[in-house]
């Protein structure tokens, strides 16, 4: 139990490796990472790559994509759950009627298709909508976990399968009673292969199939064979009939896409139910030769997909939706930037920074997700964007972490689609860090364009408390932007963009007037302004014009001004072609954006 606890808890912050010690064999490792697996199946960022160091007791793990990437992914599975599944509905029903529910639902929602990638896990259902058997029977219980009921998964085969091809499903407890339940064998498209497992009677009401609903260990044994099964719950009794017939009547909310599903499948397709591991795939098409190549736990394999789209259906339902989605992306959002980290930290720990888009009806929303991914998380404040976001604006953060040096320099970017997204941060606090508090400034720039910033101080503790620390947040109200004449058409979205926002700018053609001093307006403008945009090229490098406007920007910057709080102006350099090499004065110091 302690091996698969601490392996647990590895796979779940994504550790790189875990000391489990010299008495642990291999077998012992694959069994554990197995059960947690098979446990867990919000963990889809690892899909059981690893390796076992016997000499040092060491287990290393590998993970399908980083632990920002996979807040995003869920991030949207909640989303799914919440408005297409429907939970707060769904919650309002009996427990039969959950599983009625969850099992027309993941019928209706998602295709099988054993080329969809990452099919073994939830992301593959919730997200991709393409998924064979363990990821069907993983969405299922992720459901039934969020519903409070107990499952767990199943693995065997289907009689009169290939000898080593395999098939997953779940057992479910309703009510103190354990039923099978067989979620892809519901899909219609598989009735050959009910009856060349043994079934001579198809039960099937309205579009679904019912012979593997809710049935006993001794029903299920007459088309499936289960391994280990001396460690599954008994499931003595069949659900009756006629409360099968009822159930199949539940009604399932339509998505907030008004997708119609992708039920339908040609009825000479044959299917394979044994493929439950990840491949990648360009394309999805229905097809009628179905690959029955089978695949153990924790491999790779490529199948078939059950599930054409009929004329009205899916496609239809699409297209009418991108044309709403073509109007929409005319609609501005008024669009809040929250951040949230640790107020304080310790040494030898590692420090989580999350910066959200939300609207201001999702404030409290977003708040209870950044809590959930660090509970030392504190809701700095937000500022209003300083122009609205229409869907398809890219948002850049740069975070800049700062002790007596810049300690680090990371920027991440996101899309605005209408609802609330975010992007994080993590900087390990090292053991001999040698200050006591971190001064951290998160910059946000919309389609290249810098508007505003978040400034905090999170301190170097011993024991870390959850505090209210001061944020100051800045909207920037008078930009100069530096660049060669040779590269204007390259920069000039910089101007127009400031200027949609009604930001106060420089850029010298349309700001100087006949009779003014250039370098004297230049210098006041430097000397006035809270943001200097540095556009660095060859030809900037080889400006004299630039590098004076560098020099002077840099008296009132970081790092000659310190601390950096202390600094009355912020450089945000830019990158651009004909590239350079960057100044020897800030390459160790900015981080240089590239465009």
């Amino acid at each position: 139990m302690e091996l698969y606890l601490n392996i647990e808890q590895a796979i779940r912050q994504q550790k790189n490796s875990l000391y489990v010690g010299n008495n642990v064999t291999e077998q012992d490792v694959r069994n554990a990472i197995r059960s947690v697996m098979r446990d867990n199946p919000e963990l889809f960022w690892f899909d059981h790559q690893h390796h076992f160091d016997k000499d040092n007791g060491i287990v290393s793990f590998g993970y399908r994509c980083s632990p920002d990437r996979a807040a995003l992914i869920q991030e949207s599975i909640d989303d799914v759950v919440q408005n297409d599944f429907h939970i707060n509905y769904v919650r309002t029903l009996t427990p039969p009627e959950q599983v009625a529910y969850v099992y027309k639902w993941l019928l209706t929602y998602c295709n099988y298709n054993t080329k969809s990638a990452y099919y073994q896990d939830i992301e593959s259902v919730f997200i991709r909508r393409n998924s064979a058997c363990t990821g069907y029977a993983k969405a299922a219980q992720y459901l039934f976990q969020l519903l409070g009921i107990e499952s767990c998964l199943v693995f065997g085969r289907l009689n009169k399968d290939k000898e080593d091809g395999r098939h997953c499903w779940n057992i479910v407890n309703i009510a103190g009673h354990y039923y099978h339940l067989d979620i892809c064998l519901g899909n219609w498209a598989f009735e050959d292969v009910l009856r060349k497992a043994g079934i001579t009677t198809i039960q099937r009401y309205g579009n679904y199939n019912y012979n593997c609903f809710c049935v006993s260990t001794d029903e299920i044994l007459k088309t499936h064979s289960i391994e280990d099964i001396e460690t599954l719950p008994p499931c003595n009794e069949n659900l009756p009939v006629t409360e099968i017939e009822r159930l199949s009547r539940i009604y399932i909310n339509k998505r907030r896409d008004e997708l119609d599903g992708c039920q339908s499948t040609p009825k000479d397709c044959s299917a394979n139910l044994s493929h439950f591991e990840e491949k990648e795939t360009s394309s999805v098409r229905p097809r009628q030769g179905i690959d029955y190549t089978p695949q153990p736990e924790g491999s790779y394999g490529v199948g078939s997909v059950i599930g054409a789209f009929p004329t009205g259906g899916y496609f239809s339902g699409l297209y009418s939706w991108l044309r709403k989605k073509v109007k929409k992306t005319e609609e501005y959002d008024e669009v809040y930037s929250s951040i949230f980290a640790p107020s304080e930290v310790k040494r030898k720990s590692h420090m989580l920074v999350q910066v959200y888009l939300h609207l201001y009806e999702e404030t409290e929303k977003v708040k209870a997700l950044a809590r959930e991914s660090d509970k030392n998380a504190e809701r700095r404040d937000y500022i209003p964007l300083q122009h609205k976001l229409k869907k398809g604006d890219k948002v850049d953060v740069l975070l800049n972490i700062y002790g007596v040096t810049l300690l680090m320099t990371d920027q991440k970017s996101v899309v605005w689609q209408g609802s609330f997204t975010k992007c994080s941060f993590d900087f390990f606090v090292p053991e001999a860090i040698g200050i006591d508090e971190l001064s951290c400034v998160a910059i946000v720039a919309v389609n290249g364009v810098p508007y505003g910033e978040l400034k905090f101080i999170t301190k170097i503790v011993d024991s870390p408390r959850q505090l209210n620390p001061e944020i100051i947040a800045h909207k920037y109200s008078k930009v100069f932007i530096s660049y060669s004449h040779q590269d204007e058409s390259k920069v000039r979205f910089l101007h127009e963009g400031l200027e949609l926002g009604s930001v106060p700018h420089f850029f010298d053609r349309n700001y100087l007037k006949v009779g003014d001093v250039f370098p004297q307006v230049i210098q006041e403008y430097i000397n006035s302004a809270d943001l200097f945009i540095l556009c660095w090229s060859e030809n900037a490098a080889k400006s004299e014009y630039v590098q004076k406007e560098r020099t002077k920007a840099l008296e009132r910057a970081y790092p000659q001004v310190k601390p950096e709080q202390a600094a009355k102006l912020r450089i945000y350099p830019i990158s651009i072609e004909p590239r350079a090499d960057l100044p020897s004065d800030m390459k160790n110091y900015y981080h240089f954006g590239e465009m």
